[in-house]
């Protein structure tokens, strides 16, 4: 049987990849762009701290290390997984490279109510997400949805709308009665 280190749990490998599998779990219910430099910030560490645990690991003279090592490698896969296939993430850091690329246009596209032309082809993380401007920046309530969906005559129910810049909205729609 191999026996575990006498360590502090605090000095294991394992509490850091524990906090990152937190921030993973945390990541995929938060859609704000702080949470999306966190988790790039949070990604850039753990490629750090992973590659350090193979080499400690690969030199590591006792069992209990290896398999400290060898489990907190597994939980930090496992929360670079869980923070890279997050949709809130995804389309967060597609707009933000879109929105880089394309200012003008989204510049000219805030001043009115509607979807942005440039970025229907593209859609979101699901394949079916619009981006939309919302003049009165409300669109995250159902009050607002129904509201924009008013002003704007969207046909569409809306299923979703998730905040991605001041003014600017990735909508999901349900069933449209075509």
């Amino acid at each position: 049987m191999i026996k575990l280190s006498t360590r502090p749990f605090w000095q294991t490998p394992m509490a850091p990849a524990l906090l990152t599998l937190l921030i993973a779990i945390v990541s995929r219910f938060s859609t704000g762009f702080g949470m999306l430099l966190i988790v790039i910030m949070a990604v850039s560490t753990l490629l750090v701290m992973t590659c350090s645990l193979i080499a400690l690991s690969h030199f590591a003279r006792f069992a209990a290390a290896r398999l400290e090592n060898g489990i907190s490698i597994a939980l930090i896969v496992a929360s670079i997984v869980s923070l890279c296939t997050s949709g809130a993430i995804i389309d967060q850091s597609r707009f933000m490279f879109w929105s880089a690329r394309h200012r003008r246009v989204l510049q000219e596209a805030t001043r009115k109510d509607g979807p942005v032309p440039q970025w229907s082809a593209s859609g979101g993380a699901d394949g079916a997400a619009v981006l939309v401007v919302d003049t009165h920046d409300a669109l995250a309530t159902p009050a607002g949805a129904e509201d924009w969906r008013q002003r704007t005559g969207w046909p569409c129910p809306i299923a979703g709308a998730r905040r991605m810049s001041s003014r600017v909205y990735m909508v999901t729609s349900g069933r449209c009665a075509s």
